[in-house]
């Protein structure tokens, strides 16, 4: 008998992180809708199952711990203190059924993925992992599918991919390959090394041979422009029909970054020799997403637009004559204060800029290459132009103290960004962080049960970011946000001595100070736009989109969703 290979191959890519707790979680993944682009090109057949949706956030809270959530809400902010506490019991024991409830609707979506695998014939089944349940769930999820199709190819990509690399592979070989870099060279190799079995021949992935990662070679996308547009049709994107995403759509201008921030992670994901879109590249987007799914609202998602892009698009977009409203992440140090009349005028709605610290030791020692008078200047320029201002904010930092502290919070006083977004010091693999730590006013320590091992049998060894202890409890850690972050599990390192307990707290008490100020946190630059297009005050948005995320409230979602993508004006 001749054995006859498809010529046509048929994928099916997956998006599922768990509970959609922000709006923004709610967005249109272009990641996986460029992937579909690029598969649809080259004559291959391919699904998107997002579960990143408000159908999800319904699966996953059932109204009898919503309804219950939310009472544990009202005591947390209205209560006594012996309220508050009975409270904080209530929501361990609804934390523990709504991992119940996760585990059961997990299955039942790898139960659907098996359908959609079965109706279609499909050869590649491709996971975005993410961190927490993204990553926890889309495992077994692959482990059912290789249980039922143990000719499948399971592939898995996304940030905790990007992050781990093969480090993954020492927790599950559920996955065939994994995928880092550039997606577009990798996709369609892939799914025709599936149908050939083989995937020696696929680059940017991590694929196991007698149970040793092997690496197939690195092929970056050099010239963006000539990329196929993303896919976002129902018929492919079957979650983009209704309301069940908030329609707005993230358009990648520019992959590297050579700002070599300490913290950041984009240099060592995709590049120090920054590749950037042009800006009717960018625009042909807008209008595409304009013309063709009835879309006006767009978030640049570069690692950093630089002024010189921004003010292209601006131009780009007065030459057309199109009405759209966009965002973007921009940088201080090259922000050309004289453009941002024009850029609001273009419909820049919102810019987010990495503020960070108010004091030169601690930009110094983030890289930064700004001053406080560079940033006072630049954010007050953004918002006499009557452009939403998000500045970020990282505390404590690295070097920070009591002073530095004053001196960022003074800063702030005196600018008053729109929001700012505040986080505790990550440290990311491939990070100068995460290399050297000690540099930087940073330790990495083990997990607790490894330090009591250690401890017990009287073994003294310093820990290094790298170490398979630490980086696989990275890699299964999860951020449960039904809890202040001081009462998550410890993360592995000290910033300026103090460990996870006490750089939360220290967090949480500088958030509180904010708020004092009538400083609004962590509205980000797309939510601000989606607070303009629903008719939301930003304060209303946030607010009103914390009590949606804590207490599961999918019908606030649906209609917070319906606000945004249809707006009144």
């Amino acid at each position: 008998m001749v054995n006859i290979q498809k010529s046509c191959g048929t994928a099916i890519l997956v998006n599922y992180a768990g509970y959609p707790s922000s709006p923004n979680s709610l967005m249109p993944d272009n990641g996986l809708a460029s992937l579909a682009a690029q598969l649809k090109t080259a004559g291959h057949d391919v699904k998107i199952l997002d579960y990143a949706t408000v159908s999800t956030a319904r699966r996953l809270v059932p109204t009898f711990i919503q309804d219950r959530l939310q009472r544990v809400l009202g005591a947390f902010d209205n209560g006594t203190k012996s309220r508050q506490a009975l409270a904080f019991l209530e929501l361990k024991v609804l934390d523990s059924a709504l991992g119940v409830v996760r585990r059961i609707e997990e299955r039942k979506i790898a139960k659907e993925i098996a359908a959609e695998v079965e109706r279609t014939g499909a050869d590649l089944v491709g996971f975005k992992l993410w961190n927490g349940d993204g990553f926890s769930g889309p495992v077994r999820m692959a482990g059912y599918l290789k249980s039922r199709f143990p000719g499948l190819t399971v592939a898995a990509g996304g940030p905790q991919v990007k992050f781990f690399r093969d480090a993954i592979f020492d927790l599950t070989h559920n996955f065939d390959a994994l995928a880092v870099g550039d997606g577009e060279p990798m996709i369609v190799p892939l799914l025709e090394g599936a149908l050939k079995r083989d995937l020696f021949d696929v680059p940017n992935i991590f694929y196991l041979k007698d149970g040793v990662p092997i690496f197939t070679g690195t092929v970056r996308v050099d010239h963006m422009d000539f990329l196929p547009f993303p896919v976002y049709d129902p018929e492919v994107y079957p979650a983009m029909s209704g309301d069940e995403k908030i329609k707005m759509l993230v358009v990648e201008d520019r992959r590297g970054c050579e700002n070599l921030c300490h913290f950041c992670v984009h240099p060592s994901i995709s590049g120090t020799d920054p590749r950037s879109k042009t800006a009717r590249r960018i625009i042909d987007e807008f209008e595409m997403g304009i013309d063709r799914y009835g879309i006006r609202s767009f978030r640049l998602g570069g690692s950093s637009s630089p002024s010189k892009l921004l003010y292209g698009i601006a131009a780009e977009i007065e030459r057309r004559k199109i009405e759209a409203d966009w965002t973007a992440f921009a940088r201080i140090k090259d922000s050309e204060a004289g453009q941002f009349p024009f850029l609001k005028k273009m419909g820049l709605y919102s810019l987010f800029f990495g503020i960070e610290s108010g004091n030169r030791r601690v930009l110094a020692g983030m890289n930064k290459k700004v001053t406080p008078e560079r940033i006072e200047e630049v954010v007050r320029a953004a918002k006499a132009a009557g452009i939403f201002t998000v500045g970020s904010v990282i505390y404590p930092a690295p070097f920070d103290t009591v002073e530095s502290r004053g001196e960022t919070f003074a800063l702030l006083s005196r600018i008053r960004p729109d929001s700012v977004p505040l986080q505790f010091m990550g440290i990311y693999p491939g990070t100068e962080y995460s290399r050297n730590p000690g540099k930087y006013n940073l330790e990495i320590t083990y997990p607790s049960w490894l330090s009591n091992i250690l401890a017990k049998v009287g073994l003294k060894k310093k820990p290094e970011f790298n170490d398979p202890e630490v980086m696989r409890y990275m890699i299964e850690y999860k951020i449960n946000l039904l809890f202040p972050p001081k009462y998550w599990k410890p993360l592995p390192w000290k910033i300026n001595g103090m460990d996870h307990r006490q750089f939360a707290a220290e967090t949480q008490s500088f958030y509180d100070e904010l708020k004092q100020a009538g400083i609004l946190p962590m509205l980000t630059d797309e939510e601000a736009l989606m607070a303009h297009l629903g008719g939301y005050g930003p304060k209303e948005f946030a607010d009103q989109a914390f009590v949606n995320g804590f207490t599961g409230n999918w019908r606030g979602m649906i209609e917070m969703a319906k606000r945004i993508n249809h707006p009144v004006f």
